[in-house]
Order: structure tokens, then sequence, then C-alpha cells
């Protein structure tokens, strides 16, 4: 390196620079968030409800939508209250289930349409700023984000009460959705 003063007197001096590289290791660890979209609800027999919501998590390697209801007026004691529960993401699958067993619940991914966790892996950086930035920018990815279309049925709710037959007219339901999606932990190696 060479100084140069404002009268011209110069001095040259050499010297190393040494660039550490510290060595990280990468493991991915599933995180979980609850979306609960649809508070206790309530159709009427054969009515439905359409419900669009978008999802905005990176990383998503699962989403679980949960449909759970109380048949309030069984036959027999039975549960019998029939939902019919579809699902269709942005990326186009559709899923759909129908019972009266008082919960259903569907999950994606299907057909590819969500992420795999990638492998543990180790990877020099010089700080761990740098590498978090590499990792945004090699495994940051958004599939699965975008708008999910829900529509609820309540197909049938035949009911007895003191004898008389399909006084049920109607049932409540809650909805929930949980996100599993992944993040990197990172140790330092050496």
């Amino acid at each position: 390196m060479t100084v140069v003063d404002n009268l011209g007197a110069s001095s040259t001096e050499s010297f190393q620079v040494i660039v550490i590289n510290r060595t990280y290791h990468i493991t991915w660890k599933i995180a979980s968030h609850g979306l609960f979209w649809q508070y206790p609800q309530y159709l009427d027999e054969e009515e439905s409800i359409q419900i669009s919501r978008e999802i905005t998590y990176c990383n998503m390697t699962k989403l679980i939508f949960n449909l759970t209801w109380d048949d309030d007026i069984p036959i027999l004691g039975a549960p019998n209250d029939e939902f019919m529960f579809n699902v269709t993401s942005p990326m186009g699958p559709s899923q759909e289930e129908s019972d009266d067993d008082q919960a259903i619940s569907i999950s994606f991914p299907t057909s590819g349409d969500m992420n795999e966790v990638p492998e543990d892996f180790d990877m020099g950086a010089e700080t761990i700023e740098a590498l978090e930035q590499i990792l945004a920018d090699m495994y940051t990815s958004d599939n699965g984000i975008g708008e999910w279309e829900v529509n609820i049925t309540l197909v049938d709710a035949p009911g007895i009460i003191n004898g008389q037959i399909d006084t049920d007219e109607g049932n409540d339901f809650i909805m929930r959705v949980s996100c599993l999606y992944y993040i990197p932990e990172i140790t330092v190696v050496d």
C-alpha cells in the first residue's frame, strides 16, 4: 500500500490481509402457524359458504384445513349432519371430502404444489449475515403462496326431538388452517 501526502511525499508498505471464512452447519426446522380464517359459523341445511384468502408464507411444506362441528340434534345418539368440504390451491389442484362424523381434514401438498425440506449441509461464509442472505437467495420458495378457495356446504342435517323427525335446521362449524414451513437453523462449525 502506498500513501502520498499533500506535498508529494510517499511511503509504501506491504502487508497481508487474511479473510476469515467460517464454516456453518445449516439444518432445517419445521415451524407451524395457525391461520384462523373463519371463526365459528352457522349454515342452514343445504346452504354453502365460499371463503377466499391469500396465504403469503414462503417455504410452505404443508397446509392442513380442518373443519369440525358438533351435531346438536343427532338421530339415536349418533352424529349425522353431513358437511362437504372443498379446498382449491392457487396452483389449481383441488380436494373434496364429505362426512357426517363431525370432522373433516384436507391436507396439501398434492402434485408438487408445496416445498420439500432441503437437506442439511455445511457452507462457508465471512459472516452469519452473509450466509443468511445466501440462504434467502437460494432456498426461498413461493410455492403455495396465493389465493386459496374453500367451499363448505351443509349437505344434510337430519334430527329427531320428542319424536318429531327433521327438526334440525342447520349446524355451527369451525374451520382452522395450519401452515407448516421450513426455516434454517445455523450453527458455527469452526
